[in-house]
């Protein structure tokens, strides 16, 4: 019976973290986004739109290796 008990507060405290984990990595992505996609624009004007092709194309590598190594 305690046995029982213990894994069904496991299992809830298994929910919670994967969900603490989710809103953090959300948050952390919106902040990420704003201070390395938006807020250069206020800064920089409209020369930052030069440095956007440069952006993507190391996101698309640095994703490109990520993906690689996990095969």
């Amino acid at each position: 019976m305690k046995d029982k008990i213990l894994d069904g507060i496991e299992k809830h405290v298994v929910y919670f973290l994967t969900g603490f984990v989710a809103v953090v990595s959300a948050l952390l992505v919106v902040v990420f986004l704003y201070l390395f996609m938006f807020a250069p624009i206020i800064f920089l004007g409209g020369y930052y739109f030069l440095a956007l092709p440069v952006m993507s194309a190391l996101i698309y590598y640095l994703g490109k290796r990520i993906m690689k190594g996990l095969e």
